[in-house]
């Protein structure tokens, strides 16, 4: 199982919003934790080939549950997103946080 963290950066109409993205990927499962606003968001969905991931997300905010679907692609440490919302379509930045991290055992 693969693992990867990210620094991230959410471009919201309110400003850019930063959190941390860490994603698990086994074959072509992918799930993780989303860390956004000050709540971890736990997702699931799939990786294709070159590095390209969609997911689902349920994103926690003091005003409720947003929803999200997000298309995104890993390049050179870069990741670039689109995340869907109800609120509107925001870029998803990243830079990948190079760890010694093991994926956890089910």
């Amino acid at each position: 199982m693969k693992c990867e963290l990210f620094n991230i950066v959410l471009h919201s109409p309110m400003g850019p919003k930063k959190g941390t993205l860490k994603i698990f990927e086994d074959d072509d499962v992918l799930s993780g934790i989303f860390t956004i606003l000050g709540y971890d968001n736990r997702f699931s969905g799939i990786s294709a080939e070159d590095n390209k991931y969609a997911f689902f997300v349920k994103i926690r905010s003091p005003v409720g549950d947003i929803p999200c679907s997000v298309t995104g692609e890993i390049k050179d440490k870069r990741l670039i997103a689109i995340a869907n919302t109800g609120k509107g379509v925001m870029k998803l930045t990243g830079t990948k946080i190079d760890t010694d991290m093991e994926a956890p055992l089910a």
